[in-house]
């Protein structure tokens, strides 16, 4: 029955709904772009300055509403300045994160998913070069860069998480998804066309199952050839559709679903990420002081990156964090590592308990300076960036692509075992040269990654041998094997029992928020022992890490 909807529809031109013989109906946008189901009809604000941080909150950040602020940072030095050839000059040391396209990630001067700005700037635009950048903006690069005036009082002033970069030679769309979190999309080069579609149409657009705790989402939709059979739920959703152009900047707040095709070469962005807010303290806010846009170095942020070794990209928020705590510290009167434990064991069922036990009260020990096992609202308030950060990054599992080791995850150690014994069956023995032609071949394998298996293999020696593969190939592939065994440790979660948790520990929260607040204090102690001894007592956390989704993919 598809088989013919599909080859009715070649035969025709889809500019309305189609009848066929069948009596099905193709529906308008049928295996066309993103959009082409309807006219984009709602409507997004265009301004020529920056909004004042009070209006900021109140018109768009409080009712998650994007804006367009057209101009807003032609007097950065980004914008003035910056092409492949000031930045090969400026910057040209500095690295870079290469994000996958599909399931391939690019090989860059320091290796898999990982370039210089110098390397870059040669080779992107390089036949069938896949090179596109997704990175955190290294530090020394913020002093070219531009926050808005909107960000520069009031609880925007203490609320950014990251600074983001994006370059490529445009011709790129991405995939439909959301964020974490508030962002600032600013053009540097090139121009981007948006397809914006509110998060209130999140079970319309098909999204990827993912767990509850994680706040990002991707539809499964192909944005550039959209499926409306398949994924019929698109015909009823309401779009918006917009395109910045050098110096523009567009407020996507978070969670808003967005889709970019980029254009122009080069194609460069910043993103300025910011809490999600749920209030805003405007009383350091003066309305007679004129704000200006001011660089993220002169700014706290969060998660900085200097433009060597691992990033911080996709960290969470420490804001969030603490405010967990502060919910914790109110329902059961203090923070300890065991109600975090509880906490964790509900949030991430597929961990194995005794490693979040053990995991968790290393970390708490960052937090409880005191060594007095708990912490009250008073200590969580007072708590310093610094200990929150190391809280978060000694809790959080390492995003390989944001390090240097992410060909150790991509290349399953039993492909380099049999490359490895193929040719000591081949040749009885093989030189580093050799090796590095043969593993260069596997997909992703980098020459730098061969001689580290090669100089393991061999022990110093110009050619490696039988024995020496019987006696050290293990060794040189150790790396790969340990990644290996990290990924199968961490468990698969599954849909219902993501479900099944998530359902205990509202109930579980619902009880303590219900009854805490009017029972005596012998009450309230015995509800929480006997919470405790079903292992269901919780700190009230709602969702503390999640997975960072780059704008385009």
């Amino acid at each position: 029955m598809y088989g013919a909807i599909v080859w009715s529809f070649v035969l025709v031109s889809v500019g309305s709904s189609l009848d066929i013989s069948d009596g099905h109906q193709i529906p308008t946008g049928h295996l066309q772009p993103l959009g082409s189901h309807k006219p984009a009809d709602v409507p997004i604000d265009e301004v020529n300055e920056p909004p004042d941080p009070v209006l900021f909150w109140e018109r768009y950040v409080n009712p998650g509403k994007p804006v367009i602020v057209r101009g807003a940072i032609k007097s950065s030095p980004a914008y003035r300045l910056w092409d492949m050839d000031y930045l090969k000059e400026k910057y040209g040391g500095l690295e870079l994160r290469l994000q996958e396209k599909g399931e391939v990630y690019p090989i860059g001067a320091k290796g898999l998913g990982r370039d210089t700005i110098s390397n870059f700037a040669d080779t992107y635009t390089e036949k069938n070069s896949a090179k596109y950048v997704a990175s955190q903006l290294p530090v020394p690069m913020y002093k070219d860069v531009h926050t808005l005036s909107s960000m520069q009082c009031g609880s925007f002033r203490d609320s950014l998480v990251e600074i983001d970069v994006w370059m490529s030679g445009g011709r790129r769309s991405g995939v439909l998804h959301k964020d974490p979190f508030n962002n600032w999309n600013c053009m540097i080069r090139g121009t981007k066309v948006w397809a914006l579609i509110d998060d209130k149409y999140h079970d319309l657009l098909h999204p990827y199952w993912r767990p509850e705790r994680m706040i990002a989402g991707i539809s499964q939709i192909d944005p550039k050839s959209v499926d409306l059979i398949k994924f019929p739920n698109i015909t009823k959703v309401r779009w918006s559709n917009v395109t910045t152009y050098p110096g523009d900047c567009l407020f996507i707040p978070r969670s808003y679903y967005h889709q970019i095709n980029s254009y122009g070469d080069p194609n460069i962005a910043t993103g300025v990420l910011f809490s999600r807010l749920v209030e805003f303290n405007h009383t350091d806010c003066d309305e007679t002081k004129k704000l200006e846009n001011t660089p993220p170095s002169e700014t706290k942020v969060t998660w900085n990156w200097q433009g060597h070794g691992d990033l911080t990209m996709g960290n969470e928020d420490h804001r969030f964090l603490r405010n967990g705590f502060l919910k914790g510290a109110e329902i059961n009167g203090n923070v300890t590592a065991e109600h975090i434990i509880e906490e964790f064991k509900l949030l991430f069922p597929e961990l194995p308990a005794r490693d979040i036990e053990i995991e968790t009260k290393k970390a708490f020990t960052m937090l409880d300076k005191e060594k007095k096992g708990f912490l009250t609202k008073d200590d969580v308030t007072r708590l310093d960036l610094h200990s929150l950060r190391q809280f978060i990054v000694a809790l959080t599992p390492v995003d390989l692509s944001n390090t240097e080791r992410l060909e150790y995850s991509y290349l399953d150690p039993n492909q380099i075992r049999h490359m490895v014994e193929r040719l000591i069956a081949k040749y009885s023995k093989f030189t580093e040269e050799m090796l590095v032609e043969e593993y260069s071949k596997l997909e992703c394998g980098t020459e730098d990654k061969a001689r580290e298996i090669f100089r393991k293999l061999g022990g110093g020696r110009d050619v490696v041998t039988s024995t020496d593969v019987v006696s050290n190939l293990k060794y040189a592939i150790a790396n790969w094997l340990d990644v290996l065994q990290s990924i199968h440790s961490r468990g698969v979660l599954r849909a219902d029992r993501d479900a099944e948790f998530t359902a205990k520990r509202k109930e579980r929260l619902l009880i303590l928020r219900d009854d805490i607040q009017y029972r005596s204090k012998r009450e309230r102690e015995e509800l929480l022992d006997s919470l405790k001894e079903e292992n269901v007592k919780t700190m009230g956390v709602g969702k503390p890490f999640h997975n960072h989704d780059n704008d385009e993919l």
